[in-house]
């Protein structure tokens, strides 16, 4: 009624493989030559502009909050704490070479992750 122990193995090891598979070959779009980089909770701000530029890399700078009756973004201030809020910032990086520089990124104790800016849809 149950399959044997044998059999359940082959079909684990199976269903793995064609997970790693597809996981694999899965292409979800994202913008070259984009990564997004976020620190770790109680980086100072400036700390995570200095560790980007260590790279000389460029990037877009975040907005601490939408101040939506004035229709404005507020800044942070360079001496502001990276708090419970994620801080992502948008990182420039060669075309074809984003891979690297998340490998490269990750390895910094103040950075929280590196990951592809993938697309968003909306519907």
């Amino acid at each position: 009624m149950f399959p044997e122990p044998k059999i359940k193995n082959k079909l684990n090891n199976k269903e793995k493989e064609i997970s790693d598979n597809v996981e694999k070959n899965i292409k979800i779009p994202y913008v070259k030559g984009e990564v997004v980089v976020g620190f770790k909770k109680g980086t100072i701000y400036s700390e995570a502009k200095k560790t980007l530029e260590s790279y000389n890399l460029q990037y877009k700078e975040p907005y601490k909050k939408r101040d939506l009756e004035k229709k404005k973004e507020i800044p942070f201030e360079p001496s502001d704490m990276i708090g419970e809020e994620p801080v992502s910032f948008v990182v420039y990086v060669p075309e074809g070479e984003e891979q690297q520089w998340i490998d490269i990124l990750t390895k910094n104790d103040l950075i929280e992750y590196a990951n592809f800016n993938h697309y968003v849809h909306t519907f």
